[in-house]
């Protein structure tokens, strides 16, 4: 080319042109990376196109590489800018399938820097638009790497905004169909750092500051790991100011099979799979409430699956109140009609207890139950002592009245009454229709009013349900009683056994050690007891750890 065609050239004439107008020169060359440029780095501007597009094939290469040093200020390491629809601001390509090698890398230096920032403002209905996309296809490749190496600040490793009312901030995909492959992926080394935020200002609508979708058969919507193993850590922490809010929300749409809205488990032997707690102080607040429509639905349910050992005391639902008229444990059933329970128990072991109560020691008004109406029992019903309680008929306002129970070692019925005998001194007694398939061996007792009786006698024994009285005086008054032993199934299938041995477990126990001047430790059911006091001590710890633990409400108020 001779001298005067290369003055005329094109590149010359615009390099004239940058000179005149005093724009600074670009220093630029070509290597391993696909375009490297300093002051001012590299500028791209395509009305149609693309901005700025760099490739590299090199596994270690890098497609476009900016690189701002100040360390202060809203610098730019690379900025590219497309006003198509179809345009890509910056574009960055990295082809090889094999190593770490990156299609764009940001990093910012600043305390206030940003690594990579993208926007996307094409707002119309209808476009998905997106700030920074990233894509890599190596089994070991990153879409979009974003490093802030600041210590202090609110530095960023990316970020990414959207005007569109269909637009991405920030979208990652990762293509591989196989291994553990991550969307997006954040990492924070900082103490009081957040790995991945989301923030949704908008102050009104459904808008969600993290959503996830899985449409794998086996897959997490959302999983979190807290890797530490010591420290009140959290795998998910969220917090709801609204007054109408829920702090996390568990969906499962499908109408079959067994769904799970959320679901907690821990491995730790003293960990809590799921934890609820209502700090508010007054007013009926719930920590832990179940709802459900079905007719055949459970709004609460507990299942402890051990198989259990001797010393075990596995719990389906454990309660605990500690107000002054607290409730441990509460049931009711709203219904006005049906046979509705409000607290069901059952058991399958023979030596177990559907219900079991233990109140305090020595008791006064207090007790193991209480029951304020119909009470039934289809067993056995044993007992230390008995009595009836009523409110006093003359005095119902201030005494009560009490009768003790009459005690037998047999499984006794009683029937009494009073009879007139006639002019020849006798009488017939009728008893009920029942009487006899109910009872037998029976005894009776005889007693005249007004008068002696001392040729008064049985004349006939029970006999198709009627006996004889005779040796009376015409007209004398008599009062009778008859008592037979129950022989009906239930009692023969449950005789009472008057004494009997304690089992190896129980002996040298009491059933009730304080009215034999025995501490408590001596009675029967003390294990259980403190089994109970060990769990009890065990969740009121946890509960203590985690209601102090500053760092609980710690993050709601650090990146508003």
């Amino acid at each position: 080319m001779c001298p005067l065609s290369y003055l005329r050239s094109p590149l010359v004439l615009l390099l004239a042109a940058l000179i005149l107008a005093g724009a600074p020169l670009a220093h630029a060359q070509l290597n391993a990376t696909g375009a490297f440029g300093t002051t001012p780095a590299v500028t791209g501007n395509n009305s149609t196109g693309t901005g700025v597009y760099g490739t590299s094939a090199n596994t270690s290469g890098t497609g476009v590489y900016g690189y701002a040093s100040s360390t202060t200020g809203s610098t730019v390491g690379t900025e590219g800018a497309s006003a198509s629809p179809d345009g890509r601001g910056v574009y960055g390509r990295a082809t090889s399938t094999t190593g770490a090698n990156i299609g764009v890398t940001g990093e910012s230096w600043s305390t206030t820097g940003t690594g990579v920032y993208g926007i996307a403002n094409e707002a119309t209905t209808g476009s998905v638009t997106v700030g920074v996309k990233g894509q890599a296809n190596s089994d070991a490749g990153t879409g979009v790497h974003g490093i802030a190496t600041a210590t202090t600040g609110l530095a960023m490793g990316v970020e990414g905004t959207t005007s569109s009312i269909n637009g991405i901030g920030v979208s990652g995909h990762a293509t591989a169909t196989t291994g553990q492959t991550i969307g997006v992926g954040a990492v924070t080394d900082s103490p009081n750092g957040k790995s991945l935020f989301a923030y949704a200002t908008a102050t009104t609508g459904p808008s969600m500051g993290v959503f996830s979708r899985m449409d794998s058969t086996s897959g997490r919507a959302i999983s979190a790991w807290s890797a530490a193993t010591t420290g009140a850590t959290y795998g998910v922490w969220s917090a709801a100011d609204s007054d109408t809010g829920t702090a996390v929300y568990g969906l499962a749409d499908a109408t079959t099979g067994a769904t799970y809205g959320v679901v907690g488990e821990v491995a730790s032997t003293t960990g809590t799979a799921v934890y609820a707690n209502a700090t508010a102080t007054t007013g009926a607040n719930v920590a832990v409430l179940g709802v459900t429509a079905s007719d055949r639905g459970i709004g609460v349910k507990g299942y402890a699956t051990s198989a259990g050992s001797a010393g075990g005391n596995t719990v389906g639902i454990w309660g605990r109140a500690d107000g002054l008229v607290g409730r441990g444990l509460s049931g009711f059933a709203g219904h006005a009609t049906g046979a509705t329970r409000g607290l069901t128990g059952r058991v399958v072991s023979p030596a177990g207890w559907a219900i079991y109560g233990m109140g305090p020691a020595s008791p006064t008004t207090g007790g193991a139950a209480y029951f304020s109406g119909n009470v039934t029992v289809t067993g056995i019903l044993t007992k230390g002592g008995g009595a009836f309680k009523i409110d006093h008929p003359q005095d119902p306002t201030n005494k009560y009245l009490q009768h003790s129970f009459v005690e037998s070692p047999d499984m006794m019925n009683i029937y009494n009454g009073n009879i007139v005998l006639d002019e020849s001194g006798e009488a017939m007694v009728q008893m009920p229709e029942y009487f006899e398939a109910l009872n037998s061996d029976f005894r009776y007792t005889l007693t005249p009013i007004g008068a002696p009786g001392p040729e008064l006698h049985i004349s006939k024994k029970m006999k198709d349900r009627k006996f004889r009285i005779a040796g009376g005086k015409p007209g004398m008054e008599v009062s009778w009683q008859v008592t037979g032993i129950r022989q009906d199934a239930t009692a023969k299938a449950h005789r009472i056994q008057v004494v009997m041995e304690k089992p190896a477990g129980e002996k040298g126990t009491y059933l009730d050690p304080v009215a034999y001047g025995q501490p408590i430790e001596k009675g029967v059911h003390y294990s259980v007891m403190k089994q109970d006091e060990e769990m009890d001590r065990l969740h009121s710890a946890k509960a203590a750890s985690l209601t102090s633990d500053s760092s609980r409400k710690g993050p709601r108020n650090q990146m508003n």
